[in-house]
């Protein structure tokens, strides 16, 4: 039973592979017997059911052919794998057979096997993905330095003084105050405001608060 390996372009989504970019495994699925054994059917196969809805594929599970493409497509979804797209590759491989085929903006494109590839197995991609903390929508849970995070609050900051063309005082004092208490409050440096400008701020507490004032 040949089976069918999605690799993923690192370098260049949505422009077609060439070779030396990085292509990573990020889903394998044995053939069955009813795909098409000609490549270029089962590469069509693959993209129609990595790419539409699972409410589409749903309606044809009373078949088996229909469950089978049903049960892939959830196992792809639920690895949390985006759409299979222009610049990715697909390997078939087994059975006397050895194609790879790399996505075009129309149809596919026969390719000698890449020189850069990498991955994992299925498996393994199941069981890391089990073991990745998740939050009660179901969405990966992501971990952020302390860094990251003022950088971002600070773009932030400065990309909404920039829009309303603030002054020295008032809004920019408040925004600035802001992005010193989440820090603390992350670190769990500080668990009030005073207790933030105590330790940020030459200023007193009212004196910071008395600068913020002149923006409202």
């Amino acid at each position: 039973m040949p089976t069918l390996t999605i690799y993923h372009n690192c370098d260049a989504r949505f422009m077609p592979y060439q070779d030396g970019h990085q292509l990573v495994a990020v889903m394998s699925h044995r053939l069955a017997a009813s795909v098409s054994r000609d490549a270029q059917g089962a590469a069509d196969w693959a993209f129609h059911t990595f790419n539409i809805d699972l409410d589409q594929l749903e309606a044809s599970r009373d078949t088996r052919d229909g469950e089978t493409a049903f049960l892939a497509a959830c196992v792809y979804r639920l690895l949390g794998l985006r759409s299979l797209s222009v610049g990715d590759v697909i390997h078939i491989q087994g059975e006397g057979e050895n194609h790879w085929l790399a996505c075009e903006p129309s149809g596919w494109r026969r390719i000698a096997p890449p020189s850069t590839t990498q991955g994992q197995t299925l498996t393994t991609a199941v069981y890391e993905r089990m073991r990745s903390p998740r939050t009660d929508a179901g969405t990966t849970q992501q971990s952020f330095t302390r860094d990251q995070v003022n950088e971002a609050l600070n773009q932030a900051s400065d990309e909404i003084l920039d829009a309303v063309d603030a002054g020295a005082e008032g809004l920019r004092d408040a925004l600035n105050l802001v992005v010193n208490a989440t820090a603390s409050y992350l670190a769990g440096e500080a668990e009030t405001l005073r207790e933030v400008v105590e330790q940020n701020y030459s200023e007193d507490y009212d004196t910071v608060l008395s600068q913020i004032e002149t923006a409202l």
